[in-house]
């Protein structure tokens, strides 16, 4: 898209995505989200959001809205950071063995992470470096419940 489009507009799309509180309320929340968050929370599994939302308030209003704070989430198992290495700095402090995202760039930063998963339920991802494909929620918690 940045290939696209100029740096504002760019910057515009960015904030209305994930900042700007008009619009986080029509984007619906994935489907199988909330059951398979529930099987991760039934089984006693530790799990956590590592997230690089810049503005945590409103990701937080974002999590209350569909309903995962703090029934899935709190300030116990939610983390904010920066840069994408981040990621992999909180993963390591935790003890994180699984991590799955929807950008294959993050996962190419989480070097002490185990096991990889790619979220790509559109397919729109045609060389996956080698990371484990996952096209549902439902796929996805098969993996971290063996």
């Amino acid at each position: 898209m940045r290939r696209i489009i100029d740096e504002a507009t760019y910057k515009e799309i960015q904030f209305n995505l994930y900042d700007n509180p008009k619009f986080f309320k029509t984007a619906p929340l994935m489907a199988g989200a909330k059951s398979g968050l529930k099987k991760l929370k039934d089984s006693s599994l530790p799990f956590a959001l590592i997230s690089r939302r810049k503005d945590s308030k409103s990701a937080i209003a974002v999590l209350k809205y569909h309903g995962l704070w703090p029934k899935f989430f709190d300030v116990s198992n939610t983390f904010f950071v920066v840069e994408p290495a981040d990621k992999n700095v909180k993963a390591q402090e935790l003890g994180v063995t699984h991590f799955a995202d929807d950008e294959f760039k993050i996962l190419e930063k989480l070097a002490n992470v185990k096991n990889k998963f790619l979220f790509d339920n559109l397919d729109a991802f045609e060389n996956i470096h080698g990371y484990t494909r996952v096209e549902s929620w439902k796929e996805l918690i098969g993996y971290f419940m063996k």
